[in-house]
């Protein structure tokens, strides 16, 4: 008799530590989802957001475009389904805006002229004249096809209100 006593008592015991340190384990997993989203938020603003504000021709931008694609991944693995959505609602706007930019720089790349160089032999090379007005037709394409502040916002304002939201930083 005092032998079962015991068992159940150990038992009771073993079940309350086993449940206890289920929820600490969620818990902690809960709270490490939590820093993880937090700093890659954080460091997405930092690193794509702000520079995006202070100048919204990074949209045409090569560099700008691949660390949007270096945060992709990381939105897919951590962010909330809302965060996600909003996220790629921007990524599609931006990376629209790229892809326009660059079907209108190779529509309007310069051809090769030939050339005879000293040996007799011929080579291609672009007029300079033809490559100094290129770079003017895209500059000119930049300044008319910038998104402004409005359409960039329309999708940051989501994006930020998501990720506040996710963070439980939305409580007034």
């Amino acid at each position: 008799m005092l032998f079962s006593i015991i068992t159940a008592l150990f038992s009771k015991i073993n079940l309350s530590t086993f449940i206890d340190a289920h929820f600490k384990y969620k818990s902690q997993i809960r709270n490490d989802i939590y820093d993880k989203r937090y700093n890659l938020y954080f460091e997405f603003n930092e690193k794509a957001i702000s520079p995006l504000y202070n100048n919204s021709r990074l949209v045409f931008d090569d560099k700008y475009i691949a660390i949007l694609h270096l945060y992709s991944p990381q939105f897919q693995a951590l962010a909330s389904c809302e965060v996600l959505t909003d996220f790629e609602k921007f990524f599609q706007f931006v990376i629209g805006e790229y892809t326009k930019y660059t079907q209108y720089e190779s529509s309007v790349f310069p051809d090769p002229i030939p050339i005879e160089l000293d040996n007799g032999e011929e080579d291609w090379a672009y007029d300079p004249l033809e490559m100094e007005r290129f770079d003017n037709n895209k500059r000119i394409y930049q300044i008319d096809h910038t998104p402004t502040a409005e359409q960039l916002n329309s999708y940051i304002s989501e994006l930020y209100s998501s990720m506040r939201k996710d963070l439980g930083s939305n409580i007034k």
